[in-house]
């Protein structure tokens, strides 16, 4: 299951991108929060990094990684 990445800045990208290759881990990334949904909605990814900013467009992304799944349970496990 890969990482999903959300950053607008191609450079900021391009940096967290190989910071994730260098540890092995599989990566997939997006520039705008619409293609990080449509990218989430696809790969299950269980851990995701999103640049945060205050719009409604990442209040709405939060709110769907948080939501629970189609099938039951959370986004989310208690630690």
């Amino acid at each position: 299951m890969p990482i999903l990445l959300v950053e607008s800045e191609a450079s900021v990208l391009q940096v967290l991108e190989q910071a994730v290759s260098d540890l092995g881990i599989q990566a997939r990334s997006a520039t705008t929060l619409q293609a990080g949904l449509e990218l989430f909605a696809s790969e299950h990814a269980r851990i995701v990094f999103v640049d945060l900013d205050s719009s409604t467009q990442t209040l709405e992304m939060l709110k769907a990684i948080l939501a629970p799944r189609s099938g039951g349970g959370s986004h989310c496990r208690e630690p």
